[in-house]
């Protein structure tokens, strides 16, 4: 919805104004329909932020993404009348009209029709508590005249990030790392701990760390106060559910659960179709995104409230390739076709990522894993360029509910170390009945080695080449779990794939000014799955079984009951090996040559281009020379 930034300074000099709007300036891309600021004192006193010096220890930026109330009495900084609450707030509450109606029913007045207004005056009414009653995704800074203190909170899942920076006497927030450059006392460093984790392990957000040593990540579901004498206070308001454990899982049961779930989507869907600008969706070939749009058709045809069409069907925005392989568009055209959704295709070329790169890496906030973000950045491109301002995306289902074959690996894992023959035998037939010999043979392999206490997988020749420094460097965060799915699904949720997901898909969609919203991490569907046992999840061979359930007759059956999966993949290979120039020139003389133990940059890079992990290490090296050097970063 937007970009914030801003500060609280409780004792020394504050920034200066200027300050304030240069940090909003560098976040214009995710608030193309306004900006606004505002300083604020102490006892209440507030105003737009001034040219020149100041002295109001407070500072609120905002760049306005219009969704829902388009008109001026959506504008922040928002106040509530007695204008001792100043909020500026990046997200979508989608249960805000249900809030709102709870609030005037308390007596509450309301000046606008804005999801905004409503996170001021339940702050006035409920407090803290507040944070469990929306239904969002969100970051949010509010200035509490009346209690003199900031306070700050992120959504439950993280979908929405908020960036720290404590420095004596001064706390400042934004949405992007790229907002504190403008910080005239501020030189970045990097982090030796975070990236070793991202070359190793590829992680991104994982912690409350971040690749800038000086800047922390408030991390999800978690709310921290700054109070006039300095006072640091901070909580979390909304745990993780604890998994749930191997346990027997009756046709029953699976038929009740697959009709709950599909309701928790239906519902999920329907709030998250609220807004007042068109609502499109990003759609490959597989289940997760075409059961968002089948779902959204659905309650399209029913009139559901507020949702803007500009027309018959949905747009819906698919990646496209010349590769049969790769290429998902005979399963989207499936869906689109069933919905009368308006298909519009985009096709990623490998010039057309070395001609984006710098610019993809600046608004990703750091270096890029894989190509396939790129897919993702240009299909947000074209749904911008088509006049849609909002998407439903499927991110989450495959950390929720077991998409990836690493899930069935981790299941048969699981399995034979609690002895469950039964059940193990019945998941291996269903392997080698769903994907023939070669994947029951890769997860048996896979299954073995975790089972001895080994990688199933080579650890790739890229760990020989870290400098000693940042081997050492390494956060020591436990980043895998190969036996216990329901512990792997936690850590893919919380710690590896699906903060990563976020990551880009957040900067990927506010790049171009648009809004993209998750049902499937919608909070009810999240604790619904974790309370799920792993039998739910995997069956019979089967990833995702219980979704596919929920979603029969719903979605096409071809795509409903598919074995294979794709995702927004790119032709990695291909891909590589016309990048072979940039690596050669980028990684000739790199500024990040001290975190690795090279002498000779030619012949390592001759080296990486040989195999496929060694490409794959290459690119995530250019990737962050290239940020390191846009950044300024010291190493």
């Amino acid at each position: 919805m937007c970009g914030i930034g801003g500060w609280f300074a409780w004792s020394g000099k504050p920034p200066r104004p200027a300050v304030l709007e240069e940090m909003m300036n560098l976040a214009a891309h995710r608030g193309p329909d306004g900006q606004a600021t505002v300083v604020c004192g102490l006892d209440g006193s507030h105003e737009a932020a001034p040219p020149g010096e100041s002295a109001w220890p407070v500072g609120l930026g905002h760049r306005r993404l219009a969704i829902i109330d388009l008109t001026e009495g959506g504008l922040q900084p928002m106040t509530n009348p007695e204008e001792d609450l100043w909020l500026v707030f990046n997200g979508e509450i989608y249960n805000f009209v249900e809030l709102r109606q709870e609030l005037q029913g308390l007596g509450r007045v309301f000046r606008s029709s804005s999801d905004s207004e409503v996170i001021l005056q339940a702050y006035r009414v409920w407090g803290l508590e507040m944070l469990t009653r929306f239904n969002g995704m969100f970051a949010l800074a509010l200035w509490d005249a009346a209690n003199r203190e900031l306070f700050l909170a992120r959504d439950r899942v993280g979908i929405k990030p908020l960036y720290l920076r404590l420095s004596p006497g001064t706390l400042y927030f934004a949405s992007e790392l790229k907002q504190f450059l403008a910080l005239p006392d501020f030189s970045p460093c990097l982090d030796p701990a975070r990236t070793h984790d991202f070359l190793v392990h590829g992680a991104l957000d994982h912690n409350s760390g971040t690749l800038l040593a000086e800047i922390q990540s408030l991390e999800p579901g978690t709310w921290l106060k700054v109070s006039a004498q300095g006072k640091v206070q901070k909580g979390r308001f909304h745990p993780w559910p604890e998994p749930a454990g191997l346990q027997p899982f009756t046709p029953a049961q699976r038929d009740r659960a697959a009709g709950q779930l599909a309701d928790l989507l239906r519902d999920s869907v329907g709030l998250r179709l609220r807004a007042d600008v068109p609502v499109g969706s990003c759609l490959s070939g597989g289940i997760d995104s075409s059961g968002v749009v089948c779902l959204a058709a659905e309650l399209l045809r029913e009139g559901r409230d507020s949702a803007v069409t500009t027309g018959p069907g949905q747009h819906v925005f698919t990646a496209a390739y010349d590769d049969p392989a790769i290429d998902e568009r005979g399963f989207a055209s499936l869906t689109a076709n069933r919905t009368q959704a308006r298909q519009h295709l985009i096709f990623p070329t490998a010039q057309g990522l070395m001609q984006d790169l710098e610019r993809l890496v600046w608004h990703q906030d750091g270096p890029v894993e894989t190509p396939s973000t790129y897919a993702q950045y240009k299909v947000m491109e074209l749904v911008s360029q088509e006049g849609i301002r909002v998407t439903l995306d499927g991110q989450g289902a495959d950390e929720l509910l077991g998409g990836y074959a690493g899930h069935q690996t981790a299941y048969l894992a699981q399995l034979a170390r609690s002895l469950r023959l039964p059940s193990l035998a019945r998941e291996a037939a269903g392997i080698l009945s769903l994907g023939g010999f070669k994947t029951l043979r890769q997860r048996s392999l896979d299954t073995a080695a975790i089972l001895l206490g080994r990688s199933p997988r080579q650890a790739g020749w890229h760990r020989q080449w870290l400098a000693p420094e940042l081997t050492r460097a390494g956060s020591g965060e436990a980043l895998r779990c190969r036996d216990d799915l329901a512990q792997r699904l936690l850590l893919d949720a919380t710690r590896t794939n699906l903060p990563r997901l976020l990551h880009y898909a957040d900067r990927n969609s506010m790049a171009f000014g648009v809004e993209a919203r998750l049902p499937f991490l919608d909070h009810r569907v999240v604790d619904f799955a974790f309370e799920l046992p792993p039998a739910a999840r995997i069956h019979q061979g089967w990833t995702k079984h219980l979704l596919r359930l929920a979603l029969q007759g719903l979605i096409p059956e071809e795509i409903a009951w598919r074995k294979d999966k794709i995702g927004f993949a790119v032709p990695f290979n291909s891909w590589y090996r016309e990048a072979a120039g940039l690596f050669r020139e980028t990684l000739a003389r790199p500024a990040i040559a001290p975190l690795l133990a090279v002498s000779d940059w030619p012949g390592f890079v001759e080296q990486g281009l040989a195999t496929e992990r060694g490409l794959n290490f290459l690119w995530m090296l250019t990737n962050l020379e290239i940020w390191v050097k846009r950044f300024k970063v010291a190493i």
